[in-house]
């Protein structure tokens, strides 16, 4: 089932665009944020922290998105030249302070497909477990904030969000 679908139109090269792509994933994967975050004890909410765990698609499996992986996957890329979907396994981590010790949360985990178009960027996204603590739209936003960002920085231009639609 999709949960939400985004399309982000940007002016540089999809081959760019998509090694742009490994990078930001690459420097999300441990990204944490202080949030409130609701708990089903007696709490009600507290003040807790989310964090951002990736996996990319290798075959029938999900490998941890380190470095090695992102310039494996950047090395492919380079080799084809040509643009190809991505499939990336993201989980949403959640943990709060109670008595001095680390509590965590249930987990959400998502699917995202990223399929490149002439200067347009497709986002399929499936919320696969969990209770959404992160609101899905929230979850898109961090990320294309990110990558527009990193685009800037590196000089390649824009990246615009279209479209953005999440059940």
């Amino acid at each position: 089932m999709i949960h939400g679908i985004a399309k982000v139109s940007f002016t540089c090269h999809a081959h760019e665009a998509q090694l742009v792509l490994l990078n930001t994933f690459e420097e999300l994967n441990g990204h944490q944020e202080a949030r409130t975050l609701s708990t089903s004890e007696g709490e009600g909410e507290v003040e807790g922290r989310m964090g951002l765990e990736i996996g990319v698609a290798e075959g029938n499996y999900f490998t941890y998105f380190d470095k090695e992986t992102s310039a494996d996957l950047a090395a492919l890329l380079e080799m084809q030249r040509r643009s190809r979907p991505l499939d990336f396994l993201l989980i949403a981590t959640y943990y709060y302070m109670k008595n001095q010790k680390e509590i965590p949360l249930k987990f959400d985990y998502h699917h995202l497909r990223f399929s490149f178009g002439q200067n347009e960027l497709n986002v399929v996204l499936n919320h696969v477990k969990g209770i959404r603590r992160l609101p899905l739209d929230e979850l898109l936003i961090i990320f294309f904030n990110r990558l527009e960002q990193k685009l800037k920085n590196q000089k390649l231009g824009t990246a615009t969000i279209k479209e953005l639609r999440t059940a």
